[in-house]
């Protein structure tokens, strides 16, 4: 997702909110509505490609669940099937890197516009190689749902990459325990360890170098070349034409595809962005 300028500090691409919204709703049976009206949120900035939210209205939003659900643990299990889901989502395309370490890399790269709340580093360098998330020890306990979540998404990866094949030696978090520990053992099936220095998942030697069994370079070329289409859109002052790639791409799926819906979410009136769309050689159609 691009971004114009550097994104305000400690803030969430809406984007990422969408993603647990629609894992609660599919997956848990959760009540959407009810879910963004605990956290003051709206539809229309939901969906808007571009919007950020304050980092503590995503972690409202992970307790928000926890609480409809019943489960203290929904966040984390959610973690585990709210990941991108198509092309609109430059982190979809590290799925079809040539290994476990430069499909890392590239969801690493993406989380600064994703995320500022913890910044993520990846040594390879290191023994172990290490991947860490660089919290302030006096939000460690605050945010520990969204790191929660993080981590899994990244456990998922792993385990869509090598399969059955060790990948984690050691995941250490932070915060201390939010329910009991043996159950984060289960969810991440890895040893875990709470009240580290650092938030840090450490790799087996030679995980990073893991095959990718479904690599494909062409497809990734391609998925780059229609991001990058959009992006340079946004840069040329085609910010609509950007907006709504990024907006449809997700939507496809969904019904109805409107240009309504579609204002809507970019926070303008139907007749506005046609005007707009047209004016750049883009129309909605």
């Amino acid at each position: 997702m691009p971004v114009q300028g550097p994104p305000s500090e400690n803030t969430v691409a809406a984007n990422v909110l969408h993603r647990a919204l629609r894992a609660a709703v599919e997956y848990g049976g959760a009540d959407r509505r009810s879910l963004l009206a605990a956290v003051h949120v709206d539809e229309a900035k939901l969906r808007h490609p571009l919007a950020r939210l304050p980092a503590q209205v995503f972690v409202r939003l992970l307790l928000a669940i926890e609480r409809e659900l019943g489960d203290p643990m929904a966040a984390l299990r959610l973690s585990f099937v709210s990941g991108p889901s198509c092309f609109s989502d430059i982190g979809f395309i590290g799925r079809y890197a040539g290994t476990l370490g430069e499909a890392m890399e590239t969801q690493v790269r993406n989380q600064g516009l994703r995320q500022n709340m913890a910044r993520l580093e990846l040594d390879r360098k290191s023994t172990p190689a290490r991947l860490t998330w660089n919290v302030p020890h006096d939000l460690a306990r605050d945010i520990g749902p969204a790191v929660e979540m993080t981590i899994g998404a990244y456990v998922q990866l792993g385990r869509e990459i090598c399969g059955t094949a060790p990948c984690y030696k050691r995941i250490g978090l932070q915060h201390e325990p939010r329910f009991d520990p043996a159950i984060y053992e289960t969810a991440f099936g890895h040893p875990v360890e709470f009240g580290c220095d650092i938030t840090s998942m450490e790799f087996h030697e030679g995980a990073l170098r893991h095959p990718t069994l479904r690599a494909d370079p062409r497809l990734i070329a391609q998925g780059l070349a229609n991001f990058n289409k959009s992006a340079t859109w946004m840069a040329d002052g085609r910010e609509c034409s950007g907006n709504g790639y990024f907006y449809l791409s997700e939507e496809l799926n969904k019904s109805p595809l409107t240009l309504e819906r579609m204002a809507s979410a970019f926070g303008m009136t139907e007749r506005t962005l046609r005007r707009r769309l047209e004016k750049e050689g883009k129309p909605f159609r």
